[in-house]
C-alpha cells in the first residue's frame, strides 16, 4: 500500500499545514492556512489500475493506470472537492504530492 501525502500551500509559504478533516480545518483553510490530505493508494492487479481514496476529503476516490496519471487525477479531484467544501474557487496553490510506502500485516 502507498500513502500519498498531498499538501497545498501558497507559494513561499513556510507554515506547517493543517490536515483536512480535522476539527476546524475549513476555518483554517479560509484563513489561508496550507491544507494537507492523506490519500491511500492501492494497486488493483486484476483491473490493472491504481486506486486512490482519502478519508480526509469526502468523495476523493480516483483511479488511473500509472502513478503519474493518478497524481494528476488526485490533484484535479482534490482541487474540485476542496472548492466545493470551502464554497469558493480553488486558489492557485503549489501542490506537493509525496508517495510513501506503507507495509502492514493483517492477522
Amino acid at each position: 500500500m502507498l500513502t500519498a501525502v498531498m499538501e497545498a500551500a501558497q507559494p513561499g509559504d513556510s507554515h506547517m499545514s493543517y490536515r483536512a478533516g480535522l476539527p476546524g480545518w475549513k476555518l483554517a483553510a479560509r484563513a489561508g492556512a496550507p491544507i494537507s490530505l492523506r490519500v491511500h493508494v492501492l494497486k488493483d492487479d486484476e483491473a490493472g489500475v491504481y486506486v486512490a481514496r482519502s478519508s480526509d476529503l469526502h468523495g476523493l476516490v480516483v483511479e488511473a493506470e500509472t502513478l503519474e496519471a493518478l497524481r494528476e487525477e488526485i490533484h484535479g479531484a482534490a482541487s474540485r472537492l476542496l472548492a466545493h467544501e470551502l464554497h469558493h474557487a480553488p486558489t492557485r496553490a503549489k501542490t506537493d504530492i509525496r508517495f510513501q510506502e506503507s507495509l502492514f500485516c493483517v492477522a
